[in-house]
């Protein structure tokens, strides 16, 4: 049974601590809504606009896992709907003062519109008038081809899927490979990390030593050549109270595609494995030059 050997998340959350972030990542989200709104409206041109989008996206997600990390989310289903719900706020900020923008007599932020804006009903009928017209949103060369009705909506569908599965799917991502110390309630950090080692070694055996807490394969392992294109990486995260060390072993590839771009994959040989302080030292001193 390898259950107690590694990391595991409990699953738990800091109700209050959620409470207090989630409320700031509303309030945070305001800026970057209205900023988004300003730039579609007064630049409706529809490849400039999906940049837009995707750095609406990229900012609620941000925003979402630092509510995750605020509230020690050790959930990933919480932190997938904290991810959901600013991506949702985000956008109904921004499509609220979208709509307080189209009014011609409004040329700086105003709370009351704002917050009149707020209400479905208005954003919706506002969509249906917008999409009536004729000269909002074009595209192509010197903007001869104009986008309406129909093909309005569907690229207003479209936007609404980037944002919110984009700022739940990045959420995701930034919190999904942290380790969180029960001891000190503190998030772990890498406080370890080697140089490239050779790959030529048995990987389900190294686990098996590993897990039964022998290091003399590892330790004996060498640096990869310079231009090898598959080895080994070791890590170890910790925490403030210096009483979790969790060892991660990572096979990394390297490959290049048919334009010479690099692309690395890593995969878990070992991830997040229990060891001691002791451990963590000899591990240390036996790899000082990969420090």
């Amino acid at each position: 049974m390898t259950e107690n050997l590694y990391y595991r998340r409990s699953g738990k959350i800091d109700v209050l601590r959620l409470l207090i972030w989630f409320t700031g990542g509303v309030l945070a989200s305001i800026p970057l809504a209205l900023l988004y709104a300003a730039a579609v409206r007064y630049i409706p041109i529809i490849y400039v606009n999906a940049l837009f989008t995707l750095g609406l996206a990229a900012g609620a997600g941000f925003l979402a896992s630092l509510i995750a990390k605020g509230a020690r989310s050790r959930n990933h289903g919480f932190t997938l709907l904290i991810g959901l719900a600013i991506g949702v706020i985000s956008l109904w900020f921004a499509w609220a003062y979208w709509v307080v923008l189209l009014h011609k007599d409004v040329s700086v932020f105003s709370v009351p519109h704002f917050l009149k804006a707020l209400n479905p009903s208005i954003i919706q009928y506002m969509t249906v008038e917008v999409a009536k017209m004729d000269n909002y949103l074009t595209i192509g060369k010197a903007g001869k081809t104009v986008i309406s009705g129909y093909g309005l909506y569907t690229l207003w569908a479209v936007e609404g899927l980037v944002v919110v599965l984009g700022s739940t799917l990045i959420a995701f991502g930034l919190c999904a490979d942290k380790a969180f110390c029960e001891r000190c309630r503190k998030w772990t950090g890498i406080i370890f990390t080697s140089r490239r080692l050779d790959a030529s070694i048995d990987y389900v055996t190294l686990r098996e030593e590993l897990e039964a807490h022998q290091f003399a394969s590892l330790l004996g392992m060498g640096l990869a050549n310079s231009g090898d294109t598959l080895y080994i990486i070791v890590e170890v995260h910790s925490c403030g109270c210096g009483e979790t060390f969790l060892l991660s072993v990572i096979e990394t590839v390297v490959s290049t595609d048919d334009k010479g771009k690099e692309s690395t994959k890593r995969n878990d040989i070992v991830s997040k494995l229990y060891i001691s302080r002791e451990e963590l030292e000899q591990i240390r001193e036996n790899m000082k030059a990969a420090l």
